[in-house]
């Protein structure tokens, strides 16, 4: 069996990172490929999920943030373990550990290809700069690598932003980013190589791959909305404390203390699999989170996303593509103007979520096939 080893944000104690990290290695696996994630410690993504890291913008900011930590720690402490426990139950992690990118191009991982994706792993913001281990500049020889559905989080680059990411990614030899805007631009960068537009890892297994993992959780008792934000948003918070007052529903959310009107309970220290489960069972769900859209999406729920206000591209791309954009508001009146009971035409999503899937495993079996042939 070839290997295929995979540099993503698999550390990072984000639900979404985990779940697209553990996607994309399933699906490689089922291409008959051993899959490894290269086990790079990235101080850049792991101090920001650190227990006891709290480095703000402005000294008073630190401060609360240090204070926050200790008042909250048993609650980030369990947070933390199911993360890990999940990282070691479920993601195929390699056993040699790199701390740096000069240590990964002195001593890189043997392997038939190299795979980079998905999430924002070409969001320069995110890893302070462009990093070389997620646009694979490393590894010699006959080693292929591959761009599976990388993101850039924004739609707009400036004329220097836009140069480095050339350089950087020019060597690798199929391209596909997972949005629409995304693809414009890396087709513009990059005019002598086709650069595909592929789904987000999570949406490349359905419904019933995703209920198999599910196996250990029961239906919840309580009917509930759940609440699920990466963004501060106040006109997000009055959005769930309004839809919980028409539905007489009371409210699940992720927040490490409870801020919404009639909250359930809180959910901050579940882990990735126990997310998806809540997801599965909520009677509506109000989110700013592009993976909160998407296991809406597979659990066809009645759902509502306000976009993330730097990163917001991606989710729209993915509303605009599956034709349900109107599921997604910027405000607080523009939600109270909408049905808040709408129903969504699944069976028309479905169906155009099916062709793309399609598309995108095809595109990832080429992917790979090519890499074979050239090796």
């Amino acid at each position: 069996m070839r290997k295929a080893v995979i540099t993503t944000f698999f550390k990072a104690e984000n639900y979404g990172a985990a779940l697209q990290a553990y996607a994309l290695e399933d699906i490689i696996q089922k291409r008959n490929y051993k899959p490894e994630i290269l086990n790079y410690r990235d101080a850049a993504i792991e101090d920001l999920y650190n227990i006891f890291y709290f480095k703000r913008e402005t000294f008073y900011l630190s401060i609360r943030a240090f204070l926050g930590n200790i008042i909250f720690y048993r609650r980030n402490r369990k947070r933390h373990l199911k993360f890990q426990e999940f990282q070691r139950d479920f993601l195929k992690i390699g056993e040699r550990e790199y701390r740096s990118a000069e240590d990964v191009k002195r001593n890189p991982p043997n392997a038939d290809i190299y795979i980079t994706g998905s999430d924002q792993v070409w969001n320069a913001s995110i890893t302070e700069g462009l990093s070389d281990i997620y646009t694979l500049n490393f590894g010699e020889g006959q080693i292929k690598k591959v761009a599976y559905a990388a993101s850039i989080g924004s739609g707009i680059l400036s004329q220097s932003e836009k140069e480095n990411l050339k350089e950087k990614i020019s060597g690798i030899d199929c391209v596909s980013v997972r949005e629409l805007t995304a693809g414009q631009i890396v087709g513009d960068l990059l005019p002598l190589k086709p650069v595909a537009v592929t789904l987000d890892p999570v949406l490349l297994r359905n419904q019933e791959e995703w209920e198999a993992n599910l196996t250990f959780n029961k239906r919840k008792k309580d009917k509930y909305i759940l609440a699920y934000h990466v963004e501060e948003d106040e006109e997000y918070r009055k959005a769930v404390n309004a839809l919980s007052q028409m539905t007489g529903l009371k409210i699940l959310h992720f927040d490490r203390r409870n801020r919404f009107c009639n909250a359930l309970k809180s959910a901050y220290t579940a882990g990735p699999l126990e997310f998806v489960s809540l997801i599965q069972h909520a009677e509506y769900v109000i989110t700013t989170s592009f993976h909160g859209t998407a296991f809406s999406i597979i659990f066809h729920k009645k759902f509502w996303v306000f976009p993330h206000r730097q990163t917001g591209s991606r989710v729209n791309d993915l509303l605009s593509l599956l034709g349900i954009s109107e599921r997604a508001v910027q405000t607080f009146e523009e939600f109270s103007s909408k049905d808040y009971d709408s129903e969504i035409d699944y069976v028309r999503v479905e169906k155009i979520l099916s062709q793309e899937r399609k598309k995108s495993l095809e595109w990832l079996e080429n992917a790979l096939k090519k890499s074979d042939d050239l090796t």
